[in-house]
This record gives C-alpha cells, sequence and structure tokens, in this order.
C-alpha cells in the first residue's frame, strides 16, 4: 500500500503519474545590481561617554548591541534600567548591578530583593576564588535558607541575581552572562 504525505493534500496514484508528466519549472536568477555593495563605515563618537569603540551606526550604539537583543528595547542603558529588565527575567525575584557607572539594584520587594550590598559581597567572592584557585572564575551561586543567589562577575563589575525558587528557565542564565558582559560599557 502507498502513502503519499503533502503539507497541504495528498496525492493519489493518478495525481502522482500527471503530476512528473508535467514539464519542469525553468527558474530565472533575479538581475543584479552593477553597483558593489557599499559598507558605511562606523561614525565615531565624539561626545565623550566613556566608550570603548565610540562605533554606531546610525543612531544604534554598538557598545549595547548584547542588552538590546537580550531584552528587545531601545533607548539608552543605565545601571537603574539594566537592574529593572534583569527583574523582569523569568526565574528571577530581584538583581543588582555594580558597575563603573553606579550600583542600583530592583525586585519584587524592590532595592534588589535582599540580594545585599553587591559590592562588598564580589570583593569576598574574588577572595574566595582567589584563596581556592579558581582566580578566573566568573560565576558564583550560592544556596541559602533563603534561597540562591547567583553572582556574575566581569572586568570591574558584577550582577547579583536572586532566583525566584523555580530556577532560571533555559536562556535565561545565557542572557544573564551577557547582560553581565556589558556592565563595564555603562556610562
Amino acid at each position: 500500500m502507498k502513502k503519499y504525505f503533502s503539507a497541504k493534500t495528498t496525492m493519489g496514484p493518478l495525481d502522482s503519474a500527471k503530476h512528473d508528466q508535467q514539464a519542469p519549472r525553468q527558474t530565472q536568477e533575479p538581475a543584479r545590481s552593477e553597483v558593489p555593495f557599499a559598507a558605511t563605515p562606523p561614525v565615531e563618537s565624539g561626545s565623550g561617554t566613556g566608550s570603548r569603540t565610540g562605533a554606531r551606526v546610525g543612531d544604534a550604539d554598538l557598545r549595547f548591541v548584547e542588552l538590546r537583543a537580550v531584552f528587545g528595547v531601545e533607548g539608552p542603558f543605565s545601571p537603574q534600567r539594566v537592574a529593572g529588565l534583569v527583574a523582569e527575567l523569568p526565574g528571577v525575584a530581584g538583581c543588582m548591578v555594580s558597575c563603573p557607572a553606579g550600583t542600583a539594584g530592583s525586585g519584587a520587594s524592590g532595592g534588589g530583593a535582599g540580594v545585599g550590598e553587591g559590592a562588598e559581597t564580589v570583593r569576598y567572592l574574588r577572595e574566595i576564588a582567589r584563596m581556592t584557585g579558581v582566580d578566573d572564575a566568573t560565576q558564583f551561586s550560592l544556596q541559602t535558607g533563603q534561597g540562591t543567589l547567583s553572582f556574575f562577575l566581569e572586568g570591574s563589575s558584577s550582577l547579583t541575581v536572586r532566583e525566584d525558587g523555580t530556577g532560571f528557565p533555559p536562556g535565561t542564565r545565557d542572557k544573564l552572562i551577557l547582560v553581565a558582559r556589558t556592565l563595564d560599557r555603562l556610562a
């Protein structure tokens, strides 16, 4: 018994024979432009915002391409805005952002939902990593009686996150790593 499958219809044996007798379709390549592609070089920013690259394409600041991709938003990014956006991610109850541009917290119960003193905690974590021989560690999770805290350390910045008790769904930890990597660029 023969079975024929199609997304829209099922062909029977007679329909199949008609289909095979049709002339092959000829495809025509689209006309190619005679003008070669010319990339527009990035424009240097003269605003002195502390950008490492200062690169801009149109009005989109390339320093924050990761943040725009992770959160799906436009506009300027500050420590407070990043903290608010991180706190809205699934599995996150609150967070603390600590970077050269400042420190900010956000969460369900306000002010970082009890993530504590970000800079002080990060200093201790870096010391523990050094003492235990994992100097290059950039991620830590600390399980306590009040829940799990995850720390993401990058350069002189850190992102401290209190999990909401359900754990991070797939992709959330990856987003947090990307966010932590951009914190040094905030101005």
